[in-house]
């Protein structure tokens, strides 16, 4: 049973994830095309497969723990790894969205395991969170959070809701 979780890039290319917690690539030039051989796990750390988001010219895993790169290729090979993955993992795949060409997620510190707020800077997540927002995710369920963007009076936000709980809006052109 599988659950087509990436857009179509170009009409060229697609990637399903399926239920345990592989992910399979289609044929390069034909999107409906599966073959059994072409899937694969989050191959930096075994972790499980919450979500995959095309970003940029990449696809990119997000596991509990990790969060990794990969790009299409084509050829014989299709899809590889890139060489950037990191130890941050995404709390709720619902949190997870884009602004433009910015990539914001709810995820975990893997310093300290406290919940923060990120937005993808190249290839490494930067906290956004202030400490006032640190703290108030600190001990809370966040496994019902999601998030969404709007744009409003010329400025992009990213406002991230905990239901019952309360909700956090970050400004992009005001980083705040």
């Amino acid at each position: 049973d599988k659950k087509k979780v990436f857009i179509e890039l170009s009409n060229v290319f697609s990637v399903v994830q399926g239920t345990d917690g592989q992910f399979q690539w289609s044929d390069f030039n034909d999107p409906v095309s599966y073959s059994a051989l072409s899937f694969a796990t989050a191959e930096y750390k075994a972790d499980k497969l919450n979500a995959i988001i095309d970003h940029r010219s990449d696809f990119v895993l997000f596991g509990e723990k990790t969060i990794e790169f990969w790009s299409v290729v084509g050829g014989s090979n299709v899809v590889a790894p890139r060489n950037y993955a990191s130890n941050f993992g995404v709390l709720t795949k619902e949190s997870i969205k884009k602004i433009k060409d910015s990539l914001f997620f709810l995820g975990v510190d893997p310093l300290n395991n406290e919940a923060r707020v990120y937005m993808m800077q190249g290839y490494q997540p930067v906290s956004i969170a202030s400490s006032y927002v640190r703290r108030a995710l600190s001990g809370i369920d966040l496994t019902s959070a999601y998030a969404f963007t709007h744009h409003e009076g010329g400025y992009d936000f990213y406002t991230l809701v905990i239901p019952d709980v309360a909700s956090f809006t970050y400004c992009l052109a005001l980083d705040s």
